[in-house]
């Protein structure tokens, strides 16, 4: 178990994000069978949006969102095999990955041949089992397996086992996407989404709505020029659902950024969106260049394939990049788990998620009105006390470029600069000398 130590050396002083806060959300939902449409996504869901106060746009099985049509409601009640004893083996009570996601009912004593047919394993990783996840994506529901260790497999020496499924298709549940917005002085609008689904699994997906829910606190409490709306559901089908209802209103989105496999002990890893040089490729690249020891940064579809797929696609073109963390040795298996969690680089990445989203907020075009080099003396010296290597040499550069044609970013990517030292600096002029807008 991980300690719940909020001692950190480098995070800002007043910073709230809270490390116990996120591991007791994550410990509470990650073993839920949050598959695309289901009682548990549902039960996840409706307390989303209690916690967010937010919103449920509802989706009805077989109803079509752009060309993606909605899976039925799949529900288990029981699933496990056992041997012809009646001890049990294999149990989807103990994790919902054992059983393959959108699994038929089954039930009857079946030859060890014909059941190894139907069992994930993996040879190279004997102690740990995969998620077997594509059926989510396939409306036939006509397959049936279960995912286990392969050293648990080595023990399967009878001639027969008994298995037993008991599940159902039906309509009686609907895509659940939770929506919660936070209104800016302005309606141009910034998505943040993290998929609700993988259950059993903790990095890929359920740690990074709880990040997500520490950003929103953090958003909410600020005065924002933009506004933000955040967005949870089910890998793609959330996406498609949104987009179809708000592809009207896309005029006021601008930009978007989704959340993956936040909470590994991997570097972070940044993809851009298609268009790759919007204002918020470059101030994130900005961001990662300067306030990370060890990052990646790649193009689009170099890294990750969530929503952003739907929000850069045909005919959509919202930019909008992915944020995570490079792809650990735990992915999409069992032992992406509580014990794997790191709550520091989840918090981690919290912090350089919100300094590029403030980044976002700040960044203006800036005039300087004074003729000449600024007397030294003229500087807010309190503030100038508080930069780290100030550099007047780089210092006159930025003051030059202030000439109400270039942002804040532009000056930082012209200098190749960071953007807060750019930030910082302005801030050392007197309001009366400086214009920015």
């Amino acid at each position: 178990m991980q300690k719940l130590d909020n001692k950190i050396h480098f995070f800002p002083q007043h910073w709230s994000v809270s490390r116990e806060r996120m591991y007791n959300f994550i410990k509470k939902y990650y073993l839920l069978n949050r598959t695309v449409v289901s009682n548990d996504q549902t039960k996840f869901a409706n307390d989303l949006k209690k916690l967010f106060d937010g919103k449920i746009i509802k989706e009805k099985p077989g109803s079509k969102c752009l060309t993606w049509k909605i899976p039925k409601n799949w529900n288990v009640k029981e699933a496990y095999i056992s041997d012809l004893k009646n001890n049990v083996i294999i149990d989807f009570r103990n994790n919902p990955l054992h059983l393959w996601s959108y699994s038929k009912s089954f039930n009857g004593k079946i030859s060890t041949t014909d059941l190894l047919k139907h069992i994930s394993t993996d040879i190279n990783r004997p102690d740990e089992f995969p998620y077997h996840y594509s059926n989510s994506f396939n409306h036939n529901y006509d397959q049936w397996g279960f995912s286990a260790p392969y050293n648990k497999i080595l023990k399967l020496k009878d001639k027969f086992y008994k298995v037993k499924i008991n599940s159902s298709f039906d309509n009686k549940n609907h895509l659940q996407v939770v929506t919660k917005k936070i209104k800016g002085r302005s309606k141009k609008t910034i998505l943040i989404m993290a998929h609700t689904c993988h259950p059993g699994i903790v990095s890929d997906g359920i740690a990074c709505i709880a990040a997500a829910y520490e950003i929103f606190n953090l958003l909410k409490k600020r005065k924002n020029y933009y506004s933000y709306e955040f967005i949870f559901g089910p890998e793609y089908f959330a996406a498609a659902s949104y987009l179809k209802r708000n592809i009207k209103n896309k005029k006021n989105i601008k930009f978007g950024i989704f959340f993956d496999t936040l909470s590994n002990h991997e570097p972070m890893t940044l993809q851009k969106s298609v268009q790759s040089n919007t204002q918020i490729d470059k101030l994130f690249q900005n961001i990662f260049r300067n306030h990370l020891k060890n990052s990646k940064i790649g193009n689009f579809k170099e890294m990750i394939g969530n929503d952003e797929l739907f929000y850069n696609g045909t005919n959509i073109n919202i930019p909008t990049i992915g944020i995570a963390r490079d792809k650990n040795r735990e992915y999409h298996y069992n032992t992406d788990n509580l014990e794997n969690l790191s709550l520091y680089k989840l918090e981690e990445s919290i912090w350089v998620i919100f300094r590029g989203l403030i980044a976002l907020e700040n960044n203006k075009k800036v005039k300087l009105k004074y003729l000449g080099p600024l007397s030294r003396g003229n500087f807010l010296k309190e503030k100038l006390k508080k930069i780290k290597n100030l550099d007047w040499k780089k210092n006159e550069k930025i003051l030059i470029l202030a000439n109400g044609k270039n942002s804040i970013l532009d000056i930082s990517e012209k200098l190749d600069v960071d953007f807060y030292y750019v930030l910082e600096i302005l801030k050392c002029i007197p309001k009366k000398f400086i214009s920015l807008r």
